[in-house]
């Protein structure tokens, strides 16, 4: 028996317990399929599981769904979170969750009938401290001009390591609340509704920094039925601005990167980001890569733009085994 799993008060005939925790915001209809798919998912003998679903300001009718929904035979429970941000609503899940292994997926995720026992079982074996769990893309939101660049940019797991991952994807992962800590938190500046991506890349960070293992359950993978709408070329700009926009602030405020003085990186990704453009537009039926091409200029521009806007502004963030901490409470960003 691993020595954690006494420290926390586990002992051979307690129960496990598990939080299953997603955020939500006016997705009534995929989060209705996502609830759906739980409702298949086996729970290992004996374990305590709850459903936690935390609101972000819907007007859909979010509310009634969840109040009418059972899982593992009681009532999922349901929270709003006012502050805006995904990020947010997760730390309000963190506080709220009854659990010590806290399991997360998403409001457009199917999760496969193992998922529970698939993704606990090695932290519940002391050989993990946290799981990044497979993600892939669901039928029908693959397209042809995707690299592998883009379907990671849409979550899917396919790039990380099966031996370091490095970082989890929030729709497919589990830690032990031990990982937490007395401060560690996700970032409300990042993830959707602020700047776009990267809540969970960047408290992944925070973890490893902190003396604790990332491993992988790649086995146990869910489907990301994300809205096809996003595939338009306004939802691919809007992806590109935030990812661009996103990892300036986890090289700013984390990597400790300094913007230089000079102009040469925001011309040469202008001139890239224009070079991928007028290739698209001079295509008939635009190849793979001319995309993709595009939207890395994209977002290398937005990464440069947002440095630069965010020089000699105080990081948040020390690094190090053990101290992986915010330098304060406040959120030190540029909208």
């Amino acid at each position: 028996m691993p020595v954690w799993w006494r420290s926390v008060g586990f002992k051979g005939g307690d129960c496990m317990r598990v939080s299953i925790l997603i955020c939500t915001k006016d997705r009534v209809s995929s989060l209705a399929d996502t609830l759906k798919s739980l409702s298949r998912v086996r729970i290992p003998e004996g374990w305590f599981v709850e459903l936690v679903v935390v609101d972000n300001g819907s007007t859909d009718g979010t509310r009634a769904l969840v109040e009418s929904t059972s899982f593992a035979g009681r009532r999922a429970r349901f929270a709003v979170e006012s502050a805006p941000g995904v990020a947010s609503a997760r730390n309000l899940a963190v506080e709220i969750a009854e659990g010590d292994v806290l399991l997360w997926t998403d409001d457009d995720v199917r999760v496969p009938t193992d998922w529970i026992a698939g993704m606990v079982r090695p932290i519940i074996d002391g050989t993990m401290d946290a799981v990044a769990g497979g993600v892939v893309l669901a039928n029908g939101r693959e397209r042809y001009w995707m690299g592998a660049c883009l379907r990671a940019w849409l979550a899917s797991s396919e790039g990380l390591s099966v031996h370091r991952p490095g970082r989890m994807i929030g729709a497919n992962m589990a830690f032990h609340r031990r990982v937490l800590g007395d401060t560690l938190r996700f970032d409300p500046a990042l993830g959707p509704g602020a700047l776009g991506m990267g809540e969970e890349t960047l408290f992944s960070y925070q973890v490893e920094a902190s003396g604790f293992r990332i491993g992988s359950a790649f086995r146990v993978r869910v489907e990301h039925a994300f809205d096809p709408r996003r595939l338009c070329a306004k939802g691919m700009a809007t992806l590109a601005r935030s990812m661009g926009r996103s990892e300036a602030y986890i090289a700013h405020h984390w990597h400790g990167v300094e913007p230089t003085d000079s102009v040469c990186p925001i011309l040469d990704a202008r001139l890239r980001w224009l070079y991928w453009r007028l290739r698209a537009r001079m295509q008939s039926r635009v190849p793979p890569g001319l995309v993709e091409g595009e939207l890395q200029a994209q977002a290398r521009l937005y990464y440069w733009q947002y440095l630069r806007a965010l020089s000699g502004s105080p990081r948040l963030y020390h690094r190090g085994v053990g101290c992986a901490k915010r330098v304060n409470g406040v959120t030190a960003g540029v909208a």
